[in-house]
């Protein structure tokens, strides 16, 4: 969908808000999963990666909830069933990347 601007040509503003406006919806929606996922996990919950998480290849893994470590960074502590890639068997998971199993 587009319209014609004076000049006669065609004129795609629109667009630009319509990206930042899904972009800041699915922003939206991952704080809320992350805060949501805040509260619910305690230490012992079985979790699986999911979502945006990078590198792709930690999608899916499972893992279980650990105390937070005052030393590490990220939101949520997850200990994973076995190493992934480069990575140790204890990550330090942004909230809105994990689910409960």
């Amino acid at each position: 969908m587009s319209t014609m601007n004076p000049k006669g040509t065609m004129d795609y503003g629109f667009l630009l808000d319509l990206f930042e406006a899904a972009v800041a919806r699915r922003n939206y929606l991952q704080d809320v999963q992350g805060a949501q996922n805040k509260a619910t996990m305690v230490p012992g919950t079985r979790v699986r990666i999911c979502g945006t998480i990078k590198p792709k290849y930690l999608l899916g893994i499972p893992g279980t909830v650990l105390p937070r470590m005052a030393n590490r960074r990220g939101d949520i502590m997850v200990e994973l069933d076995y190493r992934a890639g480069r990575y140790s068997k204890v990550l330090s998971i942004p909230a809105s990347c994990l689910e409960m199993i």
